[in-house]
C-alpha cells in the first residue's frame, strides 16, 4: 500500500506541475491570416463582397489570368468548378463556347464585356474578347433574368477591364505550337479629371489543321471625365478579325445536271 500511494502520489505532483507550467508558459499565437474579401458586381450591379451574395458567383482576377500565361477564355476559366471552355464554334476558330452547369449551347448565356451585352440577344461575341488589360472575370452559374433577362438563363460571364485612367502596366509576349505568337501591352495615358487609357495587342494562332488559323489585332481605347457633377465614359474598341469560320462555309462548285 506505501509503495502504490507513493507512485500515485508522484503522478499527481507530476500533472500539476506540467499543468503549471502549461498556464505560466506564454502561448504562441499563429500568424495572422488577412482574408481580402473580393468584390463583386454582375450579381447585384453594386460593389458587393462575393461571400454576401446569395448565388455560385467566383471571380478570376486580371493577376491570376496573368500568372497562368492565360491568352484565352478557356486557359482563363480553366480551374472553375461546373464551367468548361470549348475552342472554337460557329463563330469561327477564335470563339468560344462555355458550359456552365452542364448546358453548352452559345445562346444559353449571356456575355458581357465591362457591364455591356457583347453580341446580339442570343449570339454572344466570344471571338471579340480581349484579356489584355483585363482586371477580372465575374461568372455567374445558374439563371439571372432579373437583372439581364431571359437569354441569361444558364449564366452570366462578365469580362471587366482596367477602367480608364488605370492600367496593369505589363507587356506580355506568349508563342505557341506551331510558330504561334502574339504580345499585348497597356499603360494609363492621363489620370486626373480627364482619364484615359489605351490597350493594344496582336497575335497569329496557328492550328493542326491550316484552314482553322486565325490572326487578329485588337485596340482598346477608355475615357473617363467628371462632368455636371456625373461622371462620362467613351470606350472604343477596335478589332481586326482575320478567320474562316467554321458554319455556314460557302463551297464553291461545279453544277451538274441531275439528268443527262
Amino acid at each position: 500500500m506505501n509503495s502504490r500511494a507513493a507512485v500515485l502520489t508522484f503522478a499527481a505532483v507530476t500533472l500539476i506541475g506540467l499543468r503549471v507550467h502549461a498556464q505560466s508558459a506564454p502561448a504562441s499565437s499563429p500568424d495572422a491570416v488577412e482574408f481580402k474579401e473580393t468584390v463583386q458586381v454582375t450579381a447585384t450591379r453594386f460593389g458587393e463582397p462575393v461571400a454576401q451574395v446569395p448565388g455560385a458567383i467566383s471571380v478570376v482576377t486580371g493577376d491570376e489570368i496573368r500568372a497562368r500565361g492565360a491568352y484565352d477564355l478557356r486557359t482563363a476559366l480553366a480551374l472553375l468548378g461546373g464551367v468548361s471552355v470549348a475552342s472554337g464554334g460557329d463563330a469561327g476558330p477564335a470563339a468560344a463556347v462555355p458550359g456552365l452547369i452542364g448546358v453548352r449551347e452559345v445562346d444559353d448565356l449571356l456575355l458581357l464585356v465591362d457591364g455591356i451585352p457583347a453580341g446580339g440577344a442570343f449570339i454572344p461575341q466570344f471571338e471579340a474578347i480581349s484579356l489584355n488589360n483585363v482586371e477580372r472575370i465575374e461568372v455567374i452559374r445558374g439563371a439571372a433574368p432579373v437583372y439581364f433577362g431571359t437569354t441569361a438563363f444558364a449564366g452570366t460571364i462578365n469580362v471587366i477591364h482596367y477602367a480608364a485612367g488605370n492600367a496593369d502596366r505589363i507587356a506580355g509576349v506568349h508563342v505557341g505550337s506551331y510558330q504561334s505568337r502574339g504580345f499585348g501591352a497597356a499603360a494609363a495615358l492621363s489620370t486626373g479629371r480627364v482619364r484615359q487609357s489605351l490597350s493594344a495587342e496582336a497575335g497569329k494562332d496557328y492550328l493542326s489543321d491550316p484552314r482553322a488559323d486565325y490572326g487578329r489585332v485588337q485596340a482598346i481605347w477608355r475615357l473617363a471625365t467628371d462632368v455636371a457633377g456625373g461622371t462620362f465614359r467613351s470606350d472604343v474598341d477596335l478589332l481586326a478579325l482575320r478567320q474562316a469560320p467554321n458554319s455556314p462555309a460557302l463551297r464553291l462548285a461545279a453544277i451538274r445536271p441531275l439528268f443527262q
